[in-house]
């Protein structure tokens, strides 16, 4: 079987679960949204176990991308100026949100707002 690695794969695959298609992608950086509506940037090897584990939904994740702790902290560190609190949870500025969705159109998924 095929890996998944688009957004629309992870999220919303027609005929496998968003748990199947998340196993499958394996490390990756993700941004979630979260109740209090701030973006969460962090890094998981299972994105499926990580987000039942802050209390998030899949309707929640913004993006996931194939990734390591270093693509992690390159994103912490270019979202910095975004910071809410923490050092992974980030305000959902303009500049954020539109490299979120440039990413989702380049991995075929729609855009969030």
């Amino acid at each position: 079987m095929a890996r998944h690695t688009t957004m629309d794969q992870v999220l919303r695959g027609p005929r496998e679960s968003p748990t199947r298609a998340a196993r499958d992608l394996g490390d990756c950086v993700y941004a979630v949204r979260t109740p209090d509506k701030l973006v969460k940037i962090g890094f998981t090897s299972n994105l499926d176990r990580r987000i039942r584990g802050f209390g998030a939904v899949w309707a929640d994740v913004l993006l996931a991308l194939p990734g390591s702790y270093a693509d992690e902290k390159a994103l912490h560190d270019r979202c910095a100026p975004y910071l809410a609190r923490g050092r992974e949870y980030y305000f959902p500025a303009l500049e954020l949100m539109a490299w979120i969705n440039d990413e989702r159109l380049r991995l075929g998924a729609g855009p969030v707002k």
